[in-house]
């Protein structure tokens, strides 16, 4: 009767350890699924904030490129614009020398009309060579003149073409400062969101890796308690191998009966035959 209750004490105490072991391991796993699903959720987070973090970057160098386009155009402008201004200074020194008094403007037409009237008289009347001679030489002097205003006018309208292109000059290298400004202040308020999310992004990754780190203690865990559930069970398996039949005891199922001793001829146990090893346990307590 001693040798027939050492056995079942044995038993019933390893039955306590199973119980306790199998709660444990419930316990742990509901622990590590919730810390599994937290860092997947941070994963997920931290993927979202990378992504924007990217099309933030995307979107400030497309800024930046454009802006180094206009800057190169509005220096383009702004060159252009100093070597207009220096001919244009060139054209009105040349146009009002500083040492010669500002000169009447003569009409070219009532010129023009002079040396045809002049010519028409010399072609056509019988004056004398005196008068012929003056009308040559007042002729001569007149397309002089009419030679001046001519290249006088050249001169002013290269001028007014010179001003219209130095506004159109002007105007574009405004125009390119002025989108330069605003874009330039785009990307400002893009490095501020860029920096804002790369702390973010720090932050969610110091999370996730202690959560990272919490998975893996809790698996750590959980594998050394299944270490120590497969040698109980390996020792309740060798017990109920040899132990008397107890009197009382409520028949078992046959079918349960084969699967343990079917068990209990294993020499490795799998997680499945583990899990098989305490419900059987469960069943005998």
């Amino acid at each position: 009767m001693e040798n027939q209750e050492q056995p079942q004490a044995k038993l019933e105490s390893l039955n306590k350890e199973i119980a306790s072991l199998s709660s444990q391991l419930k316990d742990l796993g509901a622990k590590k699924e919730a810390k599994y699903k937290e860092k997947e959720a941070r994963d997920q987070e931290l993927n979202s904030l990378i992504k924007a973090a990217q099309e933030l970057r995307d979107k400030k160098a497309k800024i930046d490129a454009e802006v180094k386009g206009l800057k190169a155009i509005r220096d383009v402008n702004n060159k252009s614009l100093k070597e207009y201004y220096s001919k244009l200074a060139e054209k009105k020194s040349v146009q009002q020398p500083a040492d010669k008094k500002i000169k009447v403007r003569l009409n070219p037409a009532a010129i023009k009309k002079q040396i045809e009237a002049m010519l028409f008289s010399i072609e056509t009347e019988g004056i004398s060579f005196d008068r012929e001679k003056a009308y040559m030489g007042k002729i001569k002097q007149l397309k002089v003149q009419l030679a001046e205003i001519e290249k006088e006018d050249a001169a002013y309208a290269e001028a007014r073409q010179m001003r219209t292109e130095i506004g159109g000059k002007k105007k574009d290298a405004d125009e390119a400062h002025d989108k330069i400004q605003k874009l330039a202040a785009e990307s400002s308020d893009i490095f501020a969101q860029l920096k804002e999310k790369s702390e973010q992004i720090a932050k969610a990754k110091k999370s996730r890796s202690a959560l990272q780190a919490d998975v893996k203690e809790l698996k750590t865990q959980l594998d050394a308690i299944d270490s120590k559930l497969v040698s109980v069970l390996s020792q309740w398996s060798e017990i109920t191998k040899s132990a008397p039949p107890i009197e009382m005891r409520a028949p078992q199922p046959s079918t349960q009966i084969s699967e343990m001793e079917q068990l209990k001829t294993k020499k490795k146990f799998t997680k499945e035959d583990i899990l098989a090893m305490q419900k059987q346990a469960m069943r005998r307590r």
